[in-house]
């Protein structure tokens, strides 16, 4: 699954609207996703979309020759307030944690925890062990 944020999850919409500008992607329009700056240019993109974008060019999309990325902290320092809300289960997330929350909401549309996770697992080996005959072994 690709992952995005999407503008229209933002919950803090008067922090957003004031720093709007800066942590949108130029490449895939959405919010930055582990912003990365050209060292060129100063422009941000999300880590991914540079890579993407890096194996298919040798300039960076401002085109500054030879682009070096690094992470921008100033960027994740600005994503940090902000909250978005799930569109899966509508719980609000910081961003620092949007992407786990996704990792675990999105599993078959369901909002699924780790400790749910955590349980299915039990439930499953518990399936399995009735169905294998225990082995009995005779000591001396």
């Amino acid at each position: 699954m690709e992952k995005f944020i999407n503008e229209g999850t933002v919950v803090d919409n008067d922090i957003y609207e004031a720093f709007k500008d800066s942590v949108i992607c130029p490449i895939c329009t959405n919010i930055l996703i582990e912003p990365v700056m050209c060292m060129k240019c100063q422009n941000s993109y999300c880590k991914r979309c540079s890579e993407d974008w890096s194996k298919k060019n040798d300039k960076c999309p401002n085109r500054c020759e030879n682009p070096n990325y690094q992470r921008s902290l100033e960027k994740n320092n600005i994503l940090s307030k902000l909250k978005f809300k799930c569109e899966n289960c509508g719980e609000e997330v910081f961003y620092e944690k949007v992407k786990n929350h996704m990792d675990e909401c999105n599993i078959n549309g369901n909002k699924v925890t780790k400790k749910r996770l955590k349980k299915l697992k039990i439930e499953e080996i518990e399936k399995l062990r009735k169905k294998v005959k225990p082995i009995r072994i005779n000591s001396k």
